[in-house]
């Protein structure tokens, strides 16, 4: 596209135009006057001519997938080969969806001819994580007199992948760690003599009778006892609720976080850190994540590229308008999930009837894995009249139904208990630090 320049607006207003009435008013000035309208349009057609190959001659390169962290600023890459003579003056726009904030609409540089290869920054900032594609770029160029425009829009096919904010999860976590004297996230002392068999050896007094092999007693006629090591390397699975209650609103005790408005967002940056914590404890984690049907299913393994699987498979997760289908997912663990594993459940249970599906459906896996329910607290629930503050009738009845959400509450968690299953109500603020804490005392206790 020829767009022309605002020299050459000024030009026509200015000189053309008045020359070409005064020519039309006085007969002496009409050749003088065709003759200069004749030479300015042999002039905007050189300048046309002999500018317009250049724009072809510019090559951009951006890579297919950029990386971003949300709410930070952020650069895309940008590299131009040129191979023009002459000394262009371009003018770069990239096309961003309306969520990302950009430091520049327009940038504007410099290609001299004796430079092929230009590399720049294009500097943006989104405030939500998810998955984004860029479908277009502009670029302009001048004309050799600045007279014209040259601009293009050509089609390109990047995804832009904006990953979820850590950092004010990270600052929650240290703040925790330090309050409770743990300098850092570090191997803990384990405890118990572990689960996994080692070998047989003949009985020795004080060897517990739980112990005691015995099949091998009656084969060999003398007590024979199993001795058991720690498992060092244990498997755990971060289960992501994206059911309808995942979309609640989340209470606002953090005021500096401003990219957690709803509990699904508390859910993924909680796993990321609680992942990034087994990573340097060194055991296997891996991911599911359900609503009505499983989403997602990522194996347990150790190490950093576990992780990064795990991160690509939860920055782009929605809130789903279903609610949890719980036996489906209860029975492709048990298919799926071979061996004794720890199971973190992110879900919201406080709805009766989603709880009884969890409680009727929960022994197809309880009895093999050690299941944690991490519940974020988004009611307030306490015991009646705990509130001294207590005004008029309405605050009575405020009391009362706070009273009946503590008491159920703590009913279902008796009732899992029984099952084998642990449950914790947690407040939004400390709900990162707690749910790891969970994770570092069921290793330390060494439940699996």
């Amino acid at each position: 596209m020829i767009v022309p320049q605002n020299k050459l607006l000024v030009i026509v207003a200015l000189i053309l135009f008045p020359l070409s009435i005064l020519g039309a008013l006085f007969p002496m000035l009409k050749l003088l006057s065709i003759f200069t309208v004749i030479a300015f349009f042999l002039i905007l057609l050189i300048d046309i001519y002999i500018s317009i190959s250049d724009i072809e001659q510019i090559k951009l390169e951006i890579s297919p997938i950029i990386r971003l962290s949300q709410n930070k600023i952020g650069k895309i890459e940008i590299n131009i080969e040129q191979n023009s003579e002459k000394e262009l003056n371009l003018k770069f726009a990239l096309a961003l969806p309306c969520e990302f904030a950009n430091e520049h609409n327009i940038i504007h540089l410099k290609l001299k001819k004796s430079k092929k290869k230009y590399r720049f920054n294009w500097l943006t900032k989104c405030d939500k994580r998810g998955r984004y594609q860029i479908e277009y770029f502009f670029i302009g160029l001048s004309s050799k007199w600045k007279l014209w425009d040259f601009r293009r829009k050509s089609k390109i096919n990047v995804e832009i992948r904006v990953y979820p904010d850590l950092s004010v999860s990270r600052k929650e976590l240290a703040t925790f760690f330090l309050k409770r004297g743990i300098s850092g996230v570090h191997r803990q002392q384990q405890m118990g003599k572990g689960r996994e068999f080692e070998k047989l050896r003949d009985y020795l007094p004080g060897d517990s009778y739980e112990d005691i092999h015995w099949k091998a007693t009656a084969k060999r006629q003398k007590p024979i006892t199993k001795i058991f090591q720690i498992e060092r390397t244990q498997e755990i699975y971060l289960i992501i609720d994206t059911a309808r209650s995942s979309g609640k609103p989340l209470p606002n005790e953090l005021p500096e976080s401003k990219t957690e408005s709803i509990i699904l967002e508390k859910y993924i940056n909680s796993a990321l850190l609680m992942a990034l914590t087994i990573q340097k404890q060194h055991d296997a984690f891996g991911l599911i994540t359900f609503s009505d049907k499983v989403d997602r299913f990522i194996k347990a393994k150790a190490g950093n590229s576990s992780f990064k699987l795990c991160r690509d498979a939860l920055f782009s997760i929605k809130t789903q308008k279903t609610n949890p289908n719980f036996e489906e997912l209860f029975t492709f663990i048990r298919t799926n999930v071979k061996k004794r594993a720890l199971l973190i459940f992110f879900t919201d249970l406080e709805e009766k009837v989603i709880w009884e599906k969890f409680h009727e459906k929960i022994d197809l896996i309880s009895r093999k894995h050690f299941v944690i329910v991490n519940m974020l607290k988004t009611k307030d629930s306490n015991v009646i009249f705990s509130n001294e503050k207590i005004e008029d009738l309405n605050d009575i009845y405020y009391e009362l139904e706070n009273h009946l959400h503590w008491y159920n509450l703590v009913e279902a968690k008796k009732n899992l208990k029984v099952k084998g299953v642990q449950m914790n109500l947690i407040e939004s603020r400390n709900y990162t630090s707690e749910t790891i804490m969970t994770y570092l005392n069921a290793k330390q206790r060494q439940i699996l």
